[in-house]
């Protein structure tokens, strides 16, 4: 996936040189390389964000250079509508899965207290750590509120319930011969509510 979208990243940015006369179209070379990227990912069962990603990272990297400043500004006004369009959609379904599922069956306290406590735990120390490393050589460094911050403002949940919904429980639940699809069933709900549940938890730090 970093492959594929590094190779249309590039070629991306190499195709903008000859935007300029055609600038109209600009912000529309840029979505649909991205859409490229995404659907190659797609094809070889690579991972599509992380193509999505680095064909991000490569075009912001050369394309602002050769695109007109017009066409920037209409880009990245694009880009903020799509985004808060994509999480408000999923934000809205996964408000609708919370008012659906059986709460009282399928949550199971002790795992979701369990498993919040080790998110809650094991995002600071990344955090530290790796704030940590970059102070070594960062010339303005990041204090510890800084820190605090970064720790607690991600947890937004939106990711982490697309992903939910998605893996389904494929890898996670064997789908075995003899395994009652009823008790299957209850398990994947357990997955997504405590899911659900951490998403809401984190929304009041």
């Amino acid at each position: 996936g970093t492959i594929i979208g590094i190779s249309i990243g590039l070629l991306a940015a190499f195709l903008s040189k000859y935007t300029h006369t055609l600038s109209s179209m600009e912000p529309a070379v840029v979505f649909g390389f991205s859409y490229i990227a995404y659907l190659l990912a797609e094809m070889t069962e690579t991972s599509s964000i992380l193509a999505i990603v680095f064909c991000g990272f490569c075009m912001r990297f050369f394309i602002e250079r050769n695109m007109n400043p017009k066409s920037i500004s209409a880009l990245h006004s694009m880009n903020k509508m799509m985004a808060t369009i994509a999480e408000m959609t999923i934000f809205v379904m996964l408000g609708i899965a919370a008012a659906k599922a059986n709460w009282a069956e399928h949550f199971y306290w002790k795992f979701s207290l369990v498993c919040l406590a080790l998110c809650s735990v094991a995002r600071p120390l990344v955090t530290f750590f790796l704030t940590y490393l970059l102070n070594k050589k960062r010339v303005d460094k990041l204090d510890w509120k800084d820190q605090f911050i970064m720790s607690f403002s991600g947890l937004r949940g939106g990711i982490a319930y697309s992903l939910i919904v998605l893996a389904i429980m494929e890898g996670a639940i064997p789908r075995e011969e003899g395994v009652d699809p009823h008790e299957l069933g209850k398990l994947e709900e357990a997955f997504m509510l405590t899911t659900i549940f951490i998403i809401i938890r984190s929304s009041y730090y």
